[in-house]
């Protein structure tokens, strides 16, 4: 059986190597979100960041 819970939360997030996001601490272990779950992301907005700010 899937244990499937539905949540609303919101977050903005830095895209990574990969396109890769992280989920803040706070939010995977209020939600108890693990290594290994899945969950399914939205994107409301593209926040583009100029080159020269990008680190």
């Amino acid at each position: 059986m899937v244990d499937k819970r539905k949540v609303d939360f919101e977050f903005e997030a830095k895209v990574i190597g990969g396109g890769r996001i992280t989920i803040p601490q706070e939010f995977r272990e209020i939600y108890n979100i693990e290594v290994g779950d899945r969950v399914r992301v939205k994107i409301i907005e593209i926040i583009k960041v100029p080159k020269s700010r990008k680190r």
